[in-house]
């Protein structure tokens, strides 16, 4: 089974087993409690075990009740999803309330087609939850195996940015791939890279007798990727 938690086991009557500091002192002796307000009885935690799952704590529960969504609604979206030929890209970093109900359609939609004889339940999963570079190669195995002919990508710009670009370095590129707002959703690491100190950087770079190797992470905007290249070709 698998423990989803982190905890910090202390056993008082055994002084010979708390760590030492630098200075070799037992610390932990002299750390003070916390409030009786702010004590738990255990570490907030959900515990997975073949067939069943067990929530810790209240937070735990919360978040481990959108782990089973209403079949209904996934019914109702998988249908959705089929109908239209739309598939799903989403990021790790989405909530599991959408997290629960994206795997569930997933599932739901493998289990269909264990009995599919009609041909009307597509091959590959219709959903996919992923980082931000498998994101674009499921979107391109949902074109090309499922047949959708547009993409919801869950996720910030960049991530949309690059689905799309790899699509059409697929041969999709009329593919169109839609964000779940028009509002900017930004990223402050990928924003960090589009300032000025990073091209002063590269020109640097470039004008210099030795060429640094330059490599550019996925998860950074198409003009960090386009403005780093025209300087120093990656």
């Amino acid at each position: 089974r698998c423990v989803v938690s982190a905890s910090l086991a202390i056993n008082k009557d055994e002084p010979s087993q708390q760590p030492l500091n630098q200075s070799g002192s037992r610390f932990f002796s002299s750390m003070p409690s916390a409030p009786p307000a702010q004590q738990i009885s255990a570490f907030p935690s959900i515990i997975i075990g073949p067939d069943t799952i067990s929530p810790q704590g209240s937070f735990a529960e919360a978040q481990a009740s959108f782990l089973e969504p209403p079949m209904d609604l996934v019914e109702e979206m998988l249908d959705k999803l089929i109908e239209l030929k739309v598939g799903i890209v989403a990021h790790y970093y989405m909530d599991v309330e959408l997290q629960g109900i994206l795997f569930a359609i997933k599932k739901r939609q493998m289990e269909l087609l264990q009995s599919d004889t009609s041909g009307k339940i597509p091959k590959f999963p219709l959903v996919a939850i992923a980082d931000s570079l498998k994101m674009g190669d499921d979107a391109v195995n949902m074109c090309s195996q499922s047949k959708v002919e547009s993409i919801i990508c869950l996720g910030v710009d960049f991530m949309s940015e690059s689905v799309s670009a790899i699509l059409g370095k697929n041969g999709f590129s009329n593919t169109p791939v839609y964000r779940a707002t028009q509002k900017h959703i930004g990223c402050s690491l990928a924003e960090s890279a589009e300032g000025l100190n990073y091209k002063a950087w590269l020109n640097k770079s470039a004008a210099g007798k030795s060429k640094a190797l330059h490599v550019v992470y996925i998860n950074t905007s198409l003009e960090t990727k386009a403005t780093s290249s025209s300087i120093i070709p990656t």
